[in-house]
């Protein structure tokens, strides 16, 4: 019972700290607008590495661009240095690539540095996720470079 409500403490905490993903950053990546999203950003006083609360989770900036297979977004985000190794919710950018099975994305993570053996607080790794969701060429990708 303790451990229940230390996680359910802990989960709410997390999000209290999250930034809010406002209307304008919305519009920015339905339209993969990198120059909007970054100016919105800024106008905010947030970072690009926050995490933003969008319905009770909470994503950093470059998991969002995967998740919604945004380039100029991701590309952008690369650009201007995001923490490619950030984790928000329990997930890398890297895990969100293979959860969602965007291999381009996977690459460029791994070419910028990102580092796959990160684990989450389950112990789960991009290849878990990998594995967990059936992407079978990102399972390959990160299986060859261990």
């Amino acid at each position: 019972m303790k451990t229940i409500i230390t996680f359910g403490l802990l989960f709410i905490s997390s999000l209290s700290f999250a930034q809010q993903l406002n209307d304008k950053i919305k519009d920015a990546f339905k339209t993969d607008d990198a120059d909007a999203l970054l100016t919105e950003v800024k106008a905010q006083k947030a970072n690009i590495n926050d995490c933003f609360d969008n319905e009770g989770v909470s994503y950093n900036l470059l998991s969002i661009s995967i998740k919604l297979n945004r380039p100029n977004i991701f590309n952008a985000l690369l650009t201007a240095k995001a923490d490619l190794n950030k984790i928000c919710s329990g997930k890398t950018p890297l895990m969100y690539s293979a959860k969602y099975g965007e291999l381009n994305f996977a690459k460029a993570l791994l070419k910028a540095g990102a580092d796959a053996t990160i684990k989450n607080s389950e112990g789960q790794t991009a290849l878990d996720y990998a594995v967990k969701y059936k992407k079978s060429e990102i399972q390959t990708l990160l299986t060859a470079i261990k």
